[in-house]
This record gives structure tokens, sequence and C-alpha cells, in this order.
């Protein structure tokens, strides 16, 4: 990749490099989770996706966080940890994050039993008194289009630490994100309002 071959000689940057690699598997694989209305698993990845974008631009400010986040572990640095590594939410892609970061860890993290809890029964087996399940369109539709929405915050957050290689690149991926999410947004918005008309949410 490009952005390899341009990075600094750093260790920051080659961590944070390897961290947005790690993201975006941690994404790639959380679609596929929801696909198959494994929706506990799939959030749970979106969360930890979170937790690395805000970790990437945290350590990218200065020295002393990227050597904080190496010993995050310790016992003397946890506290420090906690408050240094927050969600900037005066930035308006990492405050997205932080909303997304807070439902995954609801409904995914800490719940269970999301899926279980949107079962929908689909009718019985034929000549047997079994009956099928599984989570309706609904909430998978509902869990494929809260991905679509934070796919690109997610890396534009990590991108924007990579400013300075990409002014030695011919392509700025950072801008081809951000103009892609703008032209992609309205899109969104529609699907999320049709998702609302065809399927209505029930009480």
């Amino acid at each position: 990749m490009k952005t390899m071959e341009n990075l600094s000689d750093d260790d920051c940057s080659a961590w944070r490099y390897m961290l947005w690699r790690t993201m975006y598997d941690y994404i790639e694989t959380s679609i596929l989770l929801l696909i198959k209305t494994r929706i506990d698993e799939g959030y749970a990845l979106l969360r930890m996706a979170s937790e690395l974008a805000r970790d990437i631009a945290r350590i990218a400010e200065n020295q002393n966080n990227f050597n904080m986040w190496k010993n995050r572990a310790s016992f003397h640095n946890k506290e420090e940890y906690k408050t240094v590594f927050r969600f900037n939410k005066s930035d308006s892609y990492e405050k997205r994050i932080f909303n997304l970061y807070n439902l995954a860890s609801v409904y995914g993290v800490h719940s269970h039993q999301t899926r279980d809890m949107n079962l929908s029964h689909l009718g019985e087996l034929v000549y047997s008194k079994l009956v099928r399940i599984n989570v309706s369109e609904r909430k998978m539709i509902d869990s494929l289009n809260l991905w679509l929405f934070s796919f690109f915050p997610l890396h534009i957050v990590a991108g924007k630490t990579f400013a300075e290689t990409y002014l030695q690149m011919n392509f700025n991926p950072l801008e081809h994100f951000i103009e892609t999410e703008l032209e992609v947004l309205p899109i969104l918005r529609d699907i999320k309002k049709n998702i609302n008309l065809n399927y209505p949410k029930t009480t």
C-alpha cells in the first residue's frame, strides 16, 4: 500500500497504521456477522473498532500519549489512560463514533441478548411440532443500516492522523473518503426513510 510506503520512520506512525488495519478487520468481520443475524457479535466488533479509531486519534497527538497507550495495562497508567483517551466530542466525526460506541456497548458487549430479543416466528416445519424462528427482517436491516452509517466516520477519524503522509502522495485517500461520504449520506438517509416506511416498528 502507498500509505505504508510513505510512512515516516517513527514507531508511532507504524503502530497507528497497524491499528488502522486491525480496525478495518473488525469492521469487515462485523458486517459478515450482521448479515448472518449474529447481532451481538457484530455490534461488539463495531465497539472495538470505535475504541481503536479513538485511540489512533489520541496516539497521533503526541509522543506521551503513544507511550501511555503502549503501557496502558500498567496499574499506574490505567487512570491516566482513561482520562486522556476519550472521544473528542467537539469533532463531528468522533462525536458520531462516540454515539456508536455507546450503542454498541449496550446492545453488543453488555446485552448478550440483542439477537434473542429480536427473534421472529417464521412458521412451523412441515410434519413437525417444531417452529422456525429467526431475527426479524426489520432488526437485521437496522443493524446493517447502522454499519453503513458507521463505515466512513471510523475510517475518517483514523485517516486524519496521516494527513502529513498524504501530502507526499498524488492521491489523498482522506479527501476521497470525505467526498464519498458526502455523496453517499443522502442515499443512506433515503434508505433509512424507506426502511421506516416498509418495515414499521412494532410496539
